[in-house]
């Protein structure tokens, strides 16, 4: 990317910062999640700037976050905002929602939500905290911060499993409740055509479930890839061929959050 496009690209993550924040709401999609057991109705929180008016990725939201030291505070609108879609939806399994990846090894925002959650009546295990693997879910601070979610009752997830750094030291640790695989890997088995492949990647997936792990493939666009995924029993899988993202319209019912709220 040139640098003047990289320069429009942070202008309108800084202005979508900014409306954010303004609104006291995250600008939130649900995505329908199909798990494992078929059981259930799970979803994912995905972060949409265009719904506060600012057409740009999220991941460039994100980063201003980051480059502004506001993670934190964005972490914390959007689980305020995921609870009260909890709140307003009873028959909502759970939703789950990503950390930005400056905050994974945070402590003291397991006990922020812990506490917003006990206060609202809601059960630990409806809600769900994304790892990006991209992350280094290998450090010892990221783990620890991982078995503090987990003990807490809330569900942990590491997100796009084998495009960042080798999260199995994670895994083994006990400290992961559902794998996302990332969608790399479906679209890999389908260019392959592979028997061979197919086998391997049921292996993988049987070898993880056999851990007691929810094993959820992501990137399900086309009829092909849902053919593919009969082929590999026991997963769930995510997306548009099974369910388009719903923006969700906020309420607004907790304290507005200004960026500068970073320490707890």
């Amino acid at each position: 990317m040139s640098a003047q496009p990289q320069a429009v690209s942070r202008s309108l993550a800084e202005s979508a910062i900014e409306r954010i924040f303004k609104s006291g709401s995250a600008p939130l999609a649900l995505q329908r999640i199909v798990t494992p057991t078929k059981q259930g109705r799970w979803s994912e929180a995905l972060l949409r700037p265009v719904l506060v008016g600012v057409d740009v990725a999220p991941q460039a939201v994100v980063e201003c976050a980051a480059r502004l030291n506001c993670e934190r505070a964005l972490d914390r609108m959007v689980v305020l905002s995921v609870l009260q879609i909890l709140q307003s939806d009873e028959h909502a399994t759970c939703v789950s929602f990503n950390l930005c990846p400056g905050t994974t090894a945070d402590t003291c925002l397991p006990e922020f939500v812990a506490d917003a959650l006990a206060t609202r009546g809601i059960a630990p295990e409806r809600l769900c905290v994304e790892f990006p693997e991209t992350a280094n879910l290998n450090a010892e601070s990221v783990i620890h911060a991982m078995h503090r979610w987990k003990g807490l009752g809330i569900r942990v997830a590491v997100d796009d499993l084998g495009i960042g750094s080798c999260s199995l030291r994670a895994v083994l640790a006990g400290a992961v409740d559902i794998v996302k695989m990332d969608a790399a890997l479906l679209n890999d088995l389908v260019r392959s055509g592979s028997q061979e492949c197919a086998r391997r990647a049921a292996a993988l997936a049987g070898c993880l479930t056999d851990m007691g792990l929810h094993v959820i493939f992501e990137g399900v666009e086309t009829t092909e890839h849902l053919r593919w995924l009969e082929r590999l029993p026991h997963t769930g899988f995510q997306g548009f061929a099974h369910s388009l993202p719903e923006a969700w319209k906020a309420r607004l019912t907790h304290p507005r959050i200004e960026p500068a709220a970073q320490s707890v």
